[in-house]
């Protein structure tokens, strides 16, 4: 049974809760890693983020699929992204065939999430996390 994680936050003024916001929340990511790589002298981005990003959709609904480069160690996670109320809601999902590599992958993916977007977090264990500043 694939298992979830959600990042729930309200967003502040004209901020806009779409797969557009999520996708390039995954690409700074992605920078800031190639970063440290470059420090460091090796390809660390390719092994922190063994994903590529592809857009799909299903039944209407649009998401995100990362695609893992090893499908030994990692196969593969899926995001969506939507204002729900007037609360923006990331859903992280592992699929039934989801590794190890992919579940850790998610929980550092999740937490990453939350602290960019001050949010609260539901872990795939049912814990909550909070990572907002001055907000209760």
């Amino acid at each position: 049974m694939p298992k979830s994680a959600f990042v729930r936050w309200t967003p502040k003024g004209d901020e806009t809760v779409d797969l557009a916001t999520l996708k390039a929340a995954l690409e700074a990511y992605r920078e800031k890693l190639a970063k440290t790589g470059e420090q460091l002298g090796w390809d660390y981005a390719h092994y922190a983020f063994p994903y590529r990003i592809e857009e799909k959709e299903k039944d209407g609904l649009p998401y995100l699929e990362l695609v893992g480069h090893d499908p030994v160690m990692y196969r593969r996670l899926l995001m969506t992204a939507q204002t729900v109320d007037g609360i923006g809601v990331v859903q992280i999902t592992l699929p039934d065939d989801a590794t190890q590599g992919d579940s850790n992958k998610a929980n550092e993916l999740a937490r990453y999430l939350a602290r960019h977007y001050q949010a609260e977090l539901l872990l795939f264990n049912g814990r909550v996390q909070y990572f907002t500043v001055g907000k209760k």
